[in-house]
C-alpha cells in the first residue's frame, strides 16, 4: 500500500484556540495523527497519536489488571492486617498500584476511574519544542519523508 502524503498544514496562529491537525498514513493504512498546539512565542506542544501504540498500551493494561485481579481475589476474607500487608506488596509495583483502590472498609478492588482515565491516553504522547522554525513534521517522529529515508539508510 502506498503512503499518502499530505501537504504541510499551516501552523495555527499564536493564541489559536483550535490546534492544527496533520495526518500521515502509515504503510498498513492506519492513521498516525499529529496535532500542534502553540502556547506562546517560545514554545509549542505536539500531541501525537499512534494506533499501534494504542493497541499495545491496551494489551499491557489488560495484562496488569488481570495480574492485580489475581492478587486481590479472595482478599475480602483476609484480616485487616493481612490486607494491609497485601496492599503494601502491591504498592511496591507501580504498574499494579495505579489501578488499586481501597474501598471504605479497607477492601481491595480495581479502580475503574483510574482505568478509564488511563484508557484515554492510549497511544498518545506529547513532544515539546522551543524552536519556532521547525515544522510539525520535523518535530514529530515518523511523520516526515526524511525520517523514513533516514531509517531506511541506517544499517
Amino acid at each position: 500500500m502506498e503512503t499518502a502524503e499530505a501537504a504541510p498544514a499551516p501552523r495555527a496562529g499564536r493564541g489559536s484556540q483550535h490546534p492544527q491537525t496533520v495526518r500521515r498514513w502509515a504503510e498498513d493504512g492506519k492513521a498516525a495523527q499529529v496535532k500542534e498546539v502553540d502556547i506562546g512565542a517560545d514554545e509549542r506542544f505536539v500531541i501525537c497519536f499512534n494506533p499501534e501504540a494504542a493497541e499495545r498500551d491496551a494489551a499491557i493494561r489488560e495484562r496488569l489488571i488481570a495480574q492485580l485481579t489475581a492478587k486481590i481475589d479472595g482478599s475480602d476474607k483476609l484480616s485487616a492486617t493481612k490486607r494491609a500487608e497485601l496492599r503494601g506488596v502491591i504498592s511496591t509495583k507501580p504498574g499494579l498500584h495505579r489501578y488499586l483502590r481501597i474501598a471504605p472498609r479497607g477492601l481491595l478492588c480495581i479502580d475503574q476511574t483510574a482505568v478509564k482515565a488511563v484508557t484515554r491516553l492510549d497511544g498518545k504522547y506529547l513532544l515539546r519544542c522551543s524552536d519556532p522554525k521547525l515544522s510539525t513534521e520535523d518535530i514529530a517522529p515518523g511523520t516526515s519523508n526524511s525520517s523514513k529515508s533516514n531509517a531506511a539508510g541506517a544499517t
